[in-house]
């Protein structure tokens, strides 16, 4: 008793009967299958091969050191010198300062604008411009930027 297969939709007479045509689904699912265990298996693999050698190398601590010690490279150690005071600070914070406004004096003609002054990213000096600039000339020199920040308290 077997009955014709009967199409449930007016045009699936004109394309045929599709379910003769197509593999039954439990072929289709173990091709699949076995492709996603083969997919499975070579990342594993890879993941142990990159595993076995790391880019940076593990090394022991020396036998006579403490493992859990930090050690800083000589480069990276504080200084040996002891700190600036006094007239070597002034000393040195004016010669930083001489540096800084030579590099924003790209004209060298000893005197900075307040555009120069932004570019070299001397901010300090961009904000107080107009007070250091006393006589709205447009410009400031190395002397006028002393003076003022000594009126403000600053011993250079």
């Amino acid at each position: 008793m077997n009955k014709p297969h009967r199409p449930t939709h007016p045009r699936a007479a004109l394309l045929g009967d599709v379910r003769r045509e197509s593999p039954p689904m439990r072929r289709r699912g173990l091709a699949a299958g076995r492709i996603h265990a083969w997919a499975l298996l070579l990342c594993a693999a890879s993941a142990c091969a990159q595993t076995a050698s790391p880019a940076y190398p593990l090394r022991a601590a020396p036998p006579n050191e403490n493992p859990e010690r930090i050690r800083i490279p000589r480069d990276v150690r504080p200084s040996t010198q002891p700190p600036l005071s006094g007239p070597a600070l002034q000393r040195h914070l004016r010669d930083r300062y001489k540096q800084r406004f030579d590099n924003a004096d790209t004209d060298a003609t000893g005197r900075i604008t307040r555009d120069q002054a932004r570019r070299a990213g001397w901010g300090y000096v961009v904000n107080h411009f107009d007070e250091i600039d006393a006589a709205q000339t447009g410009y400031v020199t190395f002397d006028d930027i002393l003076h003022f920040m000594q009126r403000g308290g600053a011993r250079l």
